[in-house]
């Protein structure tokens, strides 16, 4: 069995960006920095126009690396992948426990102590950047 479990694109992406930056001001040596930290910039905006568009759109990418959404929908029905989403998880894992026999035990893992005000443009570039990912959400939720 197969299991993924997606969340809101937008918000994933946020909380990316908050962890590398907690990360960057408690001058943690996560592997991560490497590669992420440079990412970073001086501000949220700057983040946008340096993540690849891999990172962006990871979620689509994971399925799909042409980013197209149907070839997505396509891999995740072939593949009888079961779908978990962030903002349903307790709900879904009871329903995947039920399904399989098993009960699973939840815990939360990481917090990180930092959380960016976002501005309303950011938030607005955010979203347009994500659109082809929000298309393949509303796509992913028609299979459940």
């Amino acid at each position: 069995m197969k299991i993924t479990c997606f969340r809101d694109p937008a918000k994933r992406v946020i909380s990316h960006y908050n962890m590398i930056k907690y990360y960057q001001i408690n001058n943690i040596q996560h592997p991560a920095m490497l590669e992420e930290g440079k990412w970073l910039g001086e501000n949220f905006s700057d983040f946008l126009k340096n993540i690849p568009r891999e990172h962006l759109l990871r979620q689509l990418y994971m399925f799909s690396a042409n980013y197209n959404k149907e070839e997505a929908i396509e891999f995740l029905g072939k593949n009888k992948i079961e779908i978990l989403f962030t903002e349903t998880l307790n709900e879904d894992m009871q329903k995947l426990s039920a399904k399989i026999g098993y009960t699973f035990s939840m815990r939360r893992e990481k917090k990180y102590d930092y959380k960016e005000n976002i501005t309303d443009s950011e938030n607005s570039l955010l979203t347009e950047k994500l659109e082809r990912e929000y298309l393949f959400m509303e796509e992913v939720k028609k299979l459940l």
